[in-house]
């Protein structure tokens, strides 16, 4: 497993994009402010609810 992560490098070619990210949530994109993603936590700034911490599952 930790050759095929080597060889196909997620940073590089996985970039999340406020597109996505709306999709995911089930908003529309002109709801969110900006968000930021750490290890295992997504955090968005929405204009509605202010902020609001995912896990991805």
């Amino acid at each position: 497993m930790t050759a095929l992560f080597r060889r196909i490098q997620p940073p590089k070619t996985f970039r999340l994009t406020v597109a996505l990210v709306a999709k995911y949530l089930k908003i529309p994109e002109s709801l969110i402010l900006r968000f930021e993603y750490w290890q295992n936590v997504l955090f968005v700034q929405r204009t509605d609810r202010g902020g609001q911490f995912v896990i991805p599952i």
